[in-house]
């Protein structure tokens, strides 16, 4: 289970999300859930599974209008190898040039710009400054 803050901000995510006209995937199955925490070893934070479970990203090729692509289960279990211990990469930036990445362990969400990585804050954080900046793009 999941918080209400995590829960309530990912529903943010996605009213905002349709709200621009951005296309989705319908939502993750437990079995898709289940695969990607096997892969983690991990728990997936009350973010992203929230998220997942209103929607598993955008289609392929898809993007939100500003070169953001928000992922899928897919996605992430194919950028799991190589990423640093603990991080699951759950977006992209014009088609790789960064990925957003959070800390299964906290929740911390940040730029993966390699170098250097951008602290964004917690998951709410990051959804509020996407839903509410005039630039979308962090």
């Amino acid at each position: 289970m999941h918080s209400s803050n995590e829960s309530d901000s990912s529903k943010a995510l996605h009213r905002t999300l349709l709200a621009r006209g951005v296309e989705l995937e319908p939502p993750a199955t437990k079995k898709q859930l289940a695969l990607l925490e096997d892969d983690l070893q991990h728990a997936l934070p009350p973010g992203i599974r929230a998220y997942l479970e209103l929607f598993n990203g955008m289609p392929n090729g898809g993007d939100d209008g500003d070169f953001m692509r928000i992922w899928g289960v897919r996605e992430m279990r194919e950028h799991l190898s190589g990423r640093g211990s603990g991080q699951l990469a759950f977006a992209d930036f014009l088609i790789a040039s960064h990925f957003y990445v959070v800390d299964v362990r906290t929740g911390s969400v940040a730029i993966d710009h390699t170098p250097p990585t951008i602290p964004l804050g917690s998951w709410g954080r990051f959804v509020e400054r996407y839903c509410t900046e005039e630039s979308p793009i962090l």
